[in-house]
């Protein structure tokens, strides 16, 4: 009986490839198919074709090679094929598991892990990805609220260095009186006080202030004295 790209010869224990046929792969175009003509094509009558080992889970995703072996003496024929088979092939009866009549082989067997599942290991990554991606963000919140409290600081500084300027100043360090006024009897009833950055008074002032006198019906006694900021 044909299955697909093998047939298979009970009494003979032979697995045939079928003409036209240039590549095998043994887990899914022999095995599987052996099964199914032992299942539903009378195939389990003969000796069993096949024993398969490995496919143990290791590290990750990942899973020791599936190795199929061909026993109680069953051969696969290759016969007029350029032919390539895939998955690890080997026999348990003899030197090598193949007849080949005139045909030419590639044997791909492989030591290498396997991968589970190809989604198995994208899910993987997406999750290493969104990990990477909330690690970036907590990353930039950080460094955000770093220029937040950079920002804080530094005006912080800014009020606390204005502070000390208008302290100098007021206490008459780097200041200059102009638009003095007086009353009737020569005593200051107001003044415009400017505070500089530097002792040349040059420039414009950093803070201006002006005070207010006021003197009794006498205009000589000091009854009330303020000084407010303007600018």
């Amino acid at each position: 009986m044909s299955l697909d790209k093998v047939s298979f010869d009970g009494p003979n224990k032979l697995i045939t490839v079928v003409s036209g046929v240039t590549e095998l792969d043994v887990e899914s175009e022999i095995y599987t198919h052996w099964k199914l003509w032992v299942l539903n094509s009378g195939g389990s009558m003969y000796d069993a074709a096949f024993r398969v080992s490995g496919g143990d889970p290791i590290l990750g995703n990942q899973s020791v090679p599936t190795y199929y072996f061909l026993i109680n003496g069953w051969k696969l024929v290759i016969t007029d094929l350029n032919l390539v088979i895939t998955t690890n092939l080997y026999s348990d009866d003899y030197l090598s598991p193949f007849v080949l009549n005139n045909s030419s082989l590639i044997v791909k067997n492989s030591d290498m892990p396997c991968i589970s599942s190809i989604n198995d290991t994208l899910t993987a990554m997406t999750n290493i990805m969104i990990d990477m991606s909330a690690d970036i963000n907590n990353i930039d919140n950080n460094v955000y609220n770093m220029a937040l409290n950079i920002e804080n600081i530094e005006n912080a500084l800014t009020g606390i260095t204005e502070t000390l300027k208008l302290i100098l100043g007021l206490s008459q360090n780097n200041y200059r009186l102009t638009g003095h006024l007086y009353n009737e009897n020569d005593k200051l009833e107001y003044v415009k006080i400017s505070l500089y950055d530097n002792s040349d008074l040059s420039g414009v002032p950093f803070a201006t202030y002006e005070m207010n006198a006021t003197y009794d019906t006498s205009g000589c006694l000091l009854i009330d004295y303020k000084v407010t900021r303007l600018s």
